[in-house]
């Protein structure tokens, strides 16, 4: 037996728009979900970023032929 529920709409969807029609809130919660996701790909990015200039700057460190820096 194929499950026939609607989808659940979150409660924060809910709250902030209350008087949408469920179609509406259903859109906006996917749209919400899409934002997030986009958010936390930059974030990773970011963070991946921020990661390699940091293994770039200790490299850098000990690039003088004495390994001191300048």
């Amino acid at each position: 037996m194929i499950d026939q529920r609607k989808p659940t709409i979150s409660k924060l969807i809910a709250a902030l728009l209350p008087d949408a029609a469920y179609e509406e809130q259903l859109e906006a919660q996917q749209n919400f979900r899409d934002f997030l996701a986009v958010a936390y790909r930059m974030y990773r990015r970011l963070e991946e970023e921020r990661r390699s200039l940091a293994r770039d700057d200790k490299t850098a460190e000990g690039d003088t032929v004495n390994g001191n820096s300048h």
